[in-house]
């Protein structure tokens, strides 16, 4: 009586179940590689971002050294080329207006929007320059940001030039 009570244990290796195959350990394995790189693509693509950000930030460094290096001359002992360059044009010009006018564009250029500066002209008040750029919206983005300083903001003749933009720029402090 007491085995015809009972219910026999469940097997789930025979009838349906049986028949049931498992998924092939290729696709599982494809499926986790696959989402393995995924998940790196995701976290390298800001780290590349930043990467590249870094670098041209060095390299607008190195062309603020090398502008500070031409005009402060060969004997002159670079630690901090912006200020020094700064500081000389403010001495050179009898007070710190064309620092005023030159640290923002410089700031501008640390920013690595792609811009080159190619000649900088400093008189009566005004700073007169040329910047290399690759597209419209970096010499916008320097215009704007020389006008959020405060600084009146003229451009002038633009040209192409083996492929880059160039533009001509009139700075004066605002009125």
């Amino acid at each position: 009586i007491r085995q015809t009570g009972e219910t026999p244990a469940l097997n789930l290796r025979q009838g349906e179940f049986a028949r049931r195959a498992p998924a092939p350990m290729g696709r599982r394995a494809a499926f986790a590689v696959l989402s393995g790189l995924l998940l790196a693509l995701l976290v390298a693509a800001p780290a590349v971002d930043a990467i590249r950000a870094g670098a041209k930030a060095r390299a607008a460094r190195a062309e603020i050294s090398q502008i500070a290096a031409t005009a402060l001359g060969p004997n002159a002992r670079l630690v901090d080329p912006l200020r020094q360059l700064q500081g000389a044009a403010a001495a050179g010009s009898g007070g710190a207006v064309i620092a005023d006018l030159l640290a923002p564009l410089f700031t501008a250029l640390e920013a690595g929007n792609g811009l080159t500066l190619d000649s900088l002209v400093f008189e009566t008040g005004e700073a007169r320059f040329v910047v290399r750029y690759p597209t419209p919206e970096a010499i916008d983005a320097l215009r704007v940001d020389l006008t959020e300083a405060g600084l009146a903001v003229e451009l002038g003749a633009s040209s192409t030039i083996g492929g880059g933009l160039s533009t001509e720029i009139l700075v004066r402090s605002a009125p």
